[in-house]
């Protein structure tokens, strides 16, 4: 889509990013505390957290952040741009009908050097049925080739959540197990204000900045409110006391937590029995479980807390703060 937001709104859009980010370190220079990026809507780079890179500068702190997450639970700004906007609101409501949740709000600051994002399907962090999901991904800068910008594989949505895993246990570099062959990907670039929209289940990534400039965008994830989070049927007591803690430490109430993932796990079993092993998208059970190396630690607690709907856009919400 040509020009959702106009390029000069995406200078507003860049100055608003750099404005939370000169509050969030006014307040760390005065407490030194930082959250959990599940918990905090500023995710800095591991080499800042560590103190191996420097902070000094505005422009270094900006450079610092490679991530703001969540940005509609925490900005009012983000949230209006997110649910408010007339472009925005009617292609969603097209896609994904007239109950709609906003499941995630994000900018992504891709810095100079920044690595890849590895291939992956957004539906293989969100695991969603029916998987009426979908994303909005908005250049505020430029995005080319060059600087990272979205690689896709045309089609590969419909073929289900194909496996994905956390190599060594590392949850950032969860990603699709499998590589697309290169003459099926497809690169898009954008200009500024310029949006991809895509199928939550579409093949994608994005390859390092090679540039010398950050490029920056704003990621909206939306999914109908009649959406219900599958559990893997791995789960175990150590993976439920594991998503307790994540959601203690974040002012949650870990008893209404319990209460809803015993639910969700109920509605994923019947939702099985109803369609078959692979539940209601009719796809193999690995379509709808997430994918487990029996010798690390079992990565559900972190996804579980991501698959929070941040607010409603429009319609009934049903009553769920899980999709």
């Amino acid at each position: 889509l040509r020009q959702v937001i106009a390029s000069d709104e995406a200078d507003i859009v860049r100055t608003e990013i750099h404005r939370i980010i000169d509050e969030w370190y006014d307040t760390f220079d005065e407490t030194g505390v930082e959250d959990a990026d599940w918990v905090s809507m500023v995710n800095r780079e591991e080499r800042a957290r560590s103190g191996e890179m420097s902070v000094r500068s505005r422009e270094d702190r900006y450079l610092s952040v490679r991530r703001l997450f969540r940005m509609a639970v925490h900005d009012t700004f983000f949230q209006k741009m997110a649910c408010d906007r007339d472009l925005i609101r009617n292609v969603v409501r097209q896609l994904l009908g007239d109950d709609v949740k906003l499941l995630q709000s994000m900018a992504l600051l891709k810095p100079p050097g920044a690595a890849a994002k590895r291939w992956h399907q957004d539906n293989g962090y969100f695991r969603l049925t029916p998987n009426r999901v979908m994303a909005m991904w908005i250049a505020i800068d430029e995005a080319t080739v060059e600087n990272g910008c979205m690689h896709v594989v045309a089609g590969s949505h419909r073929h289900g959540v194909d496996e994905h895993t956390s190599p060594n246990g590392n949850h950032k570099l969860y990603s699709l197990t499998e590589t697309p062959a290169e003459d099926t990907v497809v690169p898009i670039p954008l200009k500024p204000g310029d949006a991809l929209v895509f199928h939550g289940e579409l093949h994608h990534f994005t390859p390092p900045n090679r540039s010398n400039q950050p490029r920056y965008g704003v990621q909206l994830h939306y999914a109908s409110a009649r959406c219900r989070p599958t559990v893997c049927p791995k789960s175990s007591a150590t993976a439920t006391a594991d998503n307790m803690a994540a959601t203690a430490a974040s002012g949650g109430d870990a008893d209404s937590e319990r209460a809803q993932l015993g639910e969700a796990r109920e509605a994923s079993e019947q939702s099985s029995d109803r369609h078959g092993r692979g539940g209601a998208n009719g796809l193999d059970k690995r379509s709808v479980a997430f994918d487990c190396d029996p010798s690390i630690k079992c990565v559900e607690p972190q996804f579980w807390f991501f698959r929070k709907a941040e607010v409603p856009v429009f319609g009934n919400d049903y009553g769920d703060p899980h999709i």
